[in-house]
């Protein structure tokens, strides 16, 4: 297995706005190989090759009108990719109990999460309120 992720951040910053992005690239490259005892030919799952690979980026926005305040909302993908066990498992896991057959079709997983944050400070407290979805 080989894994590999490239990243670039940008950031930008006025009085009182501040503006953030980035990009990131991700690589996830499997190989298996012939066993004799768990993959051999006739077996349900084969040696294979496979690679995923995933684009996804974040914007944010900062507002500070004061020194009290403070207003944030990002936008940003995410992703996951499928491990060795999901695309190439075959028999009985211990433990749970059960018999698990990978899939070498699997794909990424994508998503897009959305966040806003008010908060307000003063010397003496802090009061944060946020609100997230994905």
């Amino acid at each position: 297995m080989l894994e590999s992720s490239f990243g670039a951040f940008y950031r930008y910053q006025l009085p009182t706005v501040i503006f953030e992005s980035g990009i990131n690239l991700n690589d996830r490259f499997i190989k298996t190989f012939e066993t004799s005892y768990l993959n051999n030919i006739g077996s349900l799952i084969q040696p294979f090759s496979t690679n995923r690979t995933s684009i996804n980026g974040m914007a944010g926005l900062s507002f500070v009108p004061n020194s009290f305040v403070i207003q944030k909302g990002n936008i940003a993908s995410g992703f996951r990719s499928p491990n060795l066990a999901e695309l190439s498992s075959n028999g009985l896991q211990e433990g749970v109990y059960r018999y698990e057959i990978g899939n070498p079709a699997l794909k990424v997983e994508q998503n897009i999460n959305e966040d806003i944050t008010l908060e307000i400070q003063s010397n003496k407290s802090f009061i944060s309120f946020s609100g997230f979805y994905n």
